[in-house]
């Protein structure tokens, strides 16, 4: 069941094959940890990171979509909409510190979301980026992704950072 994978190896998890929405409510949920019988020492409170994939883009923007998750939710997900939704300051920041090669191969998510993006890069960059699209396939798993992911984390953890309204 859905309330004991948190407690599974990470094979058995990976065997269950849990959806962004099934993980996604996993971590919203108050988990009960099961009984345990004897001396019982002081509780401790341990951080579970669910790594969290979409299958397809298809999946990711049925999620982005939907109205059941909140806004902090979807800036945690493994998104491009993370970098879409910051203010165009600190979009343009986080886009002068990747190149274009870096944008290209993190270039994955429902077309809405690509085009949103694409509108608001430097104009040269978005001609390099072109060209590349055509020579590199896009990949979640490229270093280039969790770099953006991470500038786009740092921007959002800065004190004085407004989200922008959905």
């Amino acid at each position: 069941t859905l309330k004991l994978i948190p407690f599974a190896s990470q094979m058995r998890f990976e065997a269950k094959n849990p959806g962004v929405v099934e993980l996604m409510r996993i971590q919203t949920e108050d988990l009960v940890l099961p009984e345990i019988r004897g001396v019982q020492s002081e509780l401790r409170i341990l951080k579970q990171a669910i790594r969290i994939r979409f299958r397809d883009v298809e999946e990711e923007n049925s999620v982005l979509k939907s109205g059941d998750f909140t806004e902090e939710m979807k800036l945690k997900l493994p998104s491009l909409y993370r970098l879409n939704e910051l203010p165009e300051e600190s979009f343009q920041s986080v886009v002068a510190q990747l190149t274009v090669s870096e944008i290209a191969r993190c270039w994955v998510g429902p077309d809405w979301l690509l085009n949103s993006i694409e509108a608001r890069l430097p104009e040269r960059k978005k001609v390099l980026l072109k060209d590349l699209q055509q020579k590199v396939s896009p990949n979640r798993d490229h270093p280039a992704f969790s770099k953006l992911l991470e500038l786009c984390d740092e921007v959002w953890s800065s004190p004085g950072e407004v989200k922008k309204a959905a």
